[in-house]
């Protein structure tokens, strides 16, 4: 049987402190408004008698006790999770492209990010870009974002049809669980 003993970084050790901090601080705050739904239950004897509060809950207390608990759940779920498997796709992703394309030229809205872990170029590709984009940069792929109802992926199309269809769909990425897909442009 081997033992493994993992390290967390810097970072994760004061994100996971800040969590607890801030789950203490629900705590003590849950305490405080709720306190009367709270039974002291004990043994009943003469020096320590039990003690019972009424419950005592008003809709606006049981709104922000619906509030909290939802939160709560939500996304203190996502956070363990990534806090026990810590997953960095746009790292990970910026790296592979600086390993797979040679002197690349990225447009898109992600593509900025794309370009952080490699020595590629990028354009921010927008609605506010003019039409002459693609004759001024040297561009040679695209990297577009399926997320808001494939906006990215249909303003392109829009705006630039004819670099669209000589785009040619190299790999997808998967960046908050929704596809970014390269193109490759030319030939």
């Amino acid at each position: 049987m081997k033992l493994v003993i993992r390290f967390f970084t810097a970072r994760q050790l004061i994100s996971f402190s800040l969590f607890l901090v801030l789950a203490v601080f629900f705590v003590f705050m849950g305490y405080y408004l709720f306190q009367e739904i709270i039974i002291i239950v004990g043994k009943r004897t003469k020096i320590n008698p039990v003690r019972e509060y009424r419950v005592n809950l008003s809709p606006l207390k049981l709104f922000i006790l619906a509030l909290f608990l939802t939160s709560m759940l939500t996304n203190g779920y996502r956070y363990f999770n990534w806090f026990v498997q810590p997953c960095y796709s746009v790292i990970n992703t910026s790296r592979e492209l600086g390993k797979i394309l040679n002197q690349a030229y990225l447009a898109g809205l992600w593509s900025p990010l794309f370009c952080l872990e490699n020595s590629h170029r990028a354009l921010y590709l927008g609605e506010g870009n003019e039409r002459e984009t693609f004759s001024r940069y040297p561009i040679t792929h695209l990297m577009l974002w399926d997320g808001n109802n494939r906006e990215e992926v249909r303003m392109v199309e829009a705006n630039y049809p004819e670099v669209m269809k000589e785009a040619r769909e190299i790999k997808v990425y998967t960046v908050k669980e929704l596809p970014v897909r390269l193109f490759k442009l030319g030939s």
